[in-house]
């Protein structure tokens, strides 16, 4: 997610950032998870080390996109719907719009480490514009017959994987089952067999194709399965549970898509949705550095913000960090890094 600030007339735009009494920053790890690694990632943005220098940080179990759906009334249905929002905020071209119900699942290249007696979800892969081109075809080719599609995502990362019908199961995401045994992360419930399937008849369509042979070549890891998660039930309403006093604040189209399903209030910047009585802001975005930490670190320093609490996607949960303006002249405190933070947090 971008955001933008927008000034009027003279007035510095810094002042009219943030005047609400909180706000939530929310990383949406679909975006961000393939590019961290084993630890949430570090920015030279001295916003953000000094957020992270002053915070209060905690690790929480929840996956971060878990976290900012539930923060805004979105209920599973089985999963929480977070494929189906996705693709809602796609261009209208990659929309497919029907009435008949049917599921739609995140599907994501990774690669899977063979252990002793097991298999090990090693990384989530970031494809280039050809290879994901090319096994968008390939792999739709093989599935007409079964009644599902691959459908492409202007992101080129994932697809969304359409059924003919509504599956009953329920799936877990990357960001859970990163580096550990895959068998206690697969699909569970009555249509998990036929999920299974699908993976199976991938592994087999992958284990030999071009794409691999160029890229063991390069030393890259080989895209050798795709990690299904998210089962969304398209063609009935979302199962929203009202939230009280919570605003989105941005300006793109998932925050549009949101603000709608849930009914809530939606403005461009913070500085418009103070003015309007806002008290509880959540900021969704998916380019972290894109986020003019600096800004958001003064406006909690000189009170303009009473509370911020920012969510950094990491293997396996959420870095959790809270920062008040009291915190922010506890001089004492020794600047940190993610991992370090990490670090330490995992030894308490």
């Amino acid at each position: 997610m971008h955001y933008t600030i927008m000034s009027v007339g003279r007035t510095s735009p810094v002042s009219l950032i943030f005047h609400t009494e909180y706000l939530i920053i929310m990383n949406l790890s679909i975006f961000e998870l393939a590019y961290l690694g084993s630890q949430a990632k570090d920015t030279p943005h001295s916003g953000q080390h000094q957020i992270l220098r002053y915070g209060k940080a905690r690790i929480v179990t929840e996956t971060t996109d878990d976290r900012w759906m539930r923060e805004v009334g979105l209920l599973p249905q089985p999963d929480r719907p977070l494929t189906r929002l996705l693709l809602e905020a796609e261009v209208e071209s990659t929309k497919q719009a029907s009435q008949a119900i049917h599921s739609l699942l995140l599907a994501q290249p990774v690669h899977l480490t063979l252990q002793r007696d097991s298999f090990s979800l090693d990384s989530l892969l970031v494809l280039s514009a050809e290879e994901y081109l090319a096994l968008t075809t390939h792999l739709n080719s093989f599935f007409v017959e079964d009644g599902i599609t691959l459908i492409p995502s202007v992101t080129h990362q994932y697809w969304f994987l359409k059924t003919a019908s509504p599956w009953q199961l329920t799936t877990q995401p990357v960001q859970a089952a990163l580096y550990q045994n895959i068998q206690v992360w697969m699909p569970q419930g009555p249509d998990a067999k036929k999920l299974r399937q699908i993976i199976n008849q991938v592994q087999m369509l992958l284990h030999e194709h071009p794409l691999n042979q160029q890229r063991g070549q390069l030393g890259l890891p080989e895209i050798n399965s795709i990690w299904f998660s998210a089962n969304s039930f398209c063609g009935q309403d979302y199962v929203i549970e009202p939230t009280n006093n919570n605003v989105l604040v941005g300006d793109n189209a998932l925050t549009h898509v949101v603000s709608a399903i849930c009914q809530l209030p939606h403005y461009e910047d913070v500085s418009t949705a103070a003015k309007a009585g806002a008290k509880h802001a959540i900021m969704l975005m998916d380019q972290a550095d894109n986020t003019l930490w600096d800004d958001v670190y003064q406006a909690v320093k000189s009170r303009e913000v009473q509370q911020m609490t920012a969510h950094f996607p990491m293997v396996n949960g959420t870095l959790q960090v809270s920062l008040s303006p009291l915190d922010c002249w506890k001089f004492w405190r020794k600047p940190n890094s993610f991992e370090s933070t990490i670090k330490a947090l995992s030894r308490s």
